[in-house]
């Protein structure tokens, strides 16, 4: 299973921007609504981290979105090295190089300007920093980029 690209994703999720047959307006209607809502999720999701970040130190908030999982952990830094070192340890290249790659984008992150979620589904994971300033920011770029 692949997953689908950003331009798949955003039609899926915000089909009414695609839509030939809406104004201008009622897109960019859409498009401030549905910023919103990505705001007030990605603002949550950042609550979570800065708990997790406050009681463990550096690390990234793992949210689950396979197999209909619900659930979101925070991963310190120390687990995320330790896990690392045992895929050194079982010859694990694949784990060891992602583990490598999260490891440096905690160490590279300034955690006073984001927060940092570690989005896994049934394909795979990757890490996305939110602002703190504007959770939706990047989001907002895609947008104005999936509508023009």
């Amino acid at each position: 299973m692949t997953r689908p690209s950003r331009l798949e994703l955003l039609a899926k999720f915000f089909p009414e921007l695609q839509d030939t047959l809406s104004s201008k307006g009622e897109k960019e209607a859409s498009m401030a609504y549905s910023l919103l809502a990505c705001e007030v999720i990605l603002a949550d999701q950042l609550k979570y981290f800065d708990q997790g970040f406050e009681a463990a130190g550096a690390g990234v908030l793992c949210v689950r979105l396979h197999n209909k999982a619900e659930r979101c952990e925070y991963l310190p830094l120390s687990e995320l090295v330790a896990d690392h070192d045992l895929a050194i340890r079982s010859n694990d290249q694949s784990t060891k190089d992602f583990l490598s790659d999260l490891i440096n984008q905690i160490k590279n992150t300034n955690f006073d300007k984001c927060g940092l979620v570690l989005l896994c589904d049934n394909s795979s994971a990757q890490a996305f920093p939110i602002d703190r300033e504007f959770p939706a920011k990047s989001i907002q770029a895609m947008l104005e980029e999936f509508t023009s």
